[in-house]
């Protein structure tokens, strides 16, 4: 089967004569279109509420824990900070 210009709708939709319609006509083919535009809606059941809610405060969460770092700084700042060997070599082993 060939495909030629020919043949494809696009042409054959731009031949097609131009129709206008009157304010009345546009307004009489347009209304149920608006009427469901404006009909439609979403009803979220409890449980999306919840979700919705709890992904907002999850959102609104720190990554770091300032106290933490707060304490690991003065820590190091203060030279009394000492890394544990055997966790560090374990780390080492399971990592590698």
């Amino acid at each position: 089967m060939d495909i030629n210009g020919s043949n494809l709708i696009p042409d054959k939709i731009a031949a097609l004569p131009q129709v206008a319609l009157s304010p009345a006509q546009n307004r009489k083919v347009t209304a149920p279109l608006e009427q469901s535009l404006q009909q439609d809606q979403v009803t979220l059941s409890a449980k999306a509420r919840q979700v919705q809610t709890l992904a907002a405060q999850v959102a609104n969460v720190d990554d770091v824990r300032s106290e933490k770092v707060l304490d690991l700084q003065n820590k190091i700042k203060a030279n009394t900070y000492q890394v544990p060997a055997g966790k560090v070599a374990e780390k080492l082993l399971l990592e590698g």
